[in-house]
């Protein structure tokens, strides 16, 4: 497998703040939750130099559509 990569891994918690919390404890760089109306999730990634992104993810209530 020389030359591949991972970009980044994928989590889905039950509760993304306390997550996040816990990443940023864990000395991870995470950024704000987004919503990505395409997928239907809440979104955050967070890095550290030199590891893998880790991107938590949380999909949304079926009470939470968008309506464009």
């Amino acid at each position: 497998m020389n030359g591949l990569r991972v970009h980044h891994y994928g989590s889905a918690p039950d509760n993304l703040v306390r997550s996040i919390e816990t990443l940023r404890l864990l000395e991870y760089c995470a950024g704000e939750i987004t919503l990505d109306p395409v997928q239907r999730v809440r979104v955050a990634f967070a890095s550290r130099p030199q590891e893998v992104m880790i991107e938590v993810t949380r999909l949304m209530r079926y009470q939470q559509r968008i309506w464009n």
